[in-house]
């Protein structure tokens, strides 16, 4: 019988999530698995991807304790994913939070009418190229596409709510896209206690009464992905949409 350890760092995106669902749904289902540790050290990711992480951590949470201990940085989807867990932990150094929804579209219409480049645009769709950085959105096209924006962070603010217990009230202190300082967050109820790894593995085994046998479970990576992952920072955009 062991207590499964995870490590989740970088950048959340499709490629990460797939390879980490296949690692929770194996520590779901397994018997010998009688807990476990998630460690986070991310600033999130794109807004699917920290959906299914975060609803696979749920599953493993009705079967059997989750504890995250967040290292460094457990901030806007990868916080959410945390949230799932039965208890959150952060280090004095840590921060937390980052609640919140962004849409970043970069638009270089402009740039290519300077330099002489047009681009000829053929749609099919009033709204076709409403994320085209070619074209100009107009204002009916960007309250579409914030209404977009405005659906996902109720869908965050309340599945954050739901896990971690909140009121509407807290919920709406919390939920402003700011970082949070340990304390801070402590006071929040966004996190249990601060404290490490070792505080969280002492605290599952005495409240669970299991034994310290601890083995990481990670992802299976090609040495090429592994060169790419330590090269690449946690803040680079891979979805249209991000928490």
């Amino acid at each position: 019988m062991v207590i499964a350890r995870v490590d989740l760092s970088g950048n959340i995106n499709s490629r990460i999530a797939h390879q980490y669902l296949e690692v929770f749904s194996y520590i779901e289902n397994s018997k010998k698995v009688k807990g476990l540790i998630l460690t986070v050290n991310s600033g999130g990711g794109d807004a699917a991807s920290s959906e299914m992480l975060m609803n696979s951590v749920s599953k493993i949470r009705k079967v059997k304790p989750v504890f995250a201990v967040i290292e460094g940085v457990g901030a806007s989807g990868a916080y959410w994913i945390a949230s799932a867990c039965t208890k959150i932990y952060a280090m004095n150094t840590s921060i937390t939070g980052s609640i919140g929804v962004i849409g970043i579209n970069p638009n270089v219409k402009e740039l290519l009418n300077k330099i002489g480049v047009r681009m000829d645009i053929v749609k099919m769709g009033k709204y076709k190229d409403m994320l085209s950085p070619f074209s100009d959105t107009d204002m009916n096209g960007k309250e579409k596409y914030k209404e977009i924006l405005e659906y996902s962070y109720s869908v965050l603010k309340s599945s954050v709510a739901q896990n971690r217990g909140l009121s509407a009230e807290d919920t709406d202190k919390v939920a402003t896209g700011e970082l949070f300082s340990p304390l801070s967050a402590l006071n929040l109820h966004l996190i249990d206690k601060i404290g490490n790894y070792d505080d969280a593995l002492n605290d599952l085994t005495k409240s669970y009464g299991l034994g310290r046998k601890i083995r990481l479970y990670a992802p299976r990576r090609t040495l090429l992905e592994r060169i790419m992952r330590s090269s690449i920072s946690t803040g680079i955009l891979d979805g249209f949409m991000r928490i």
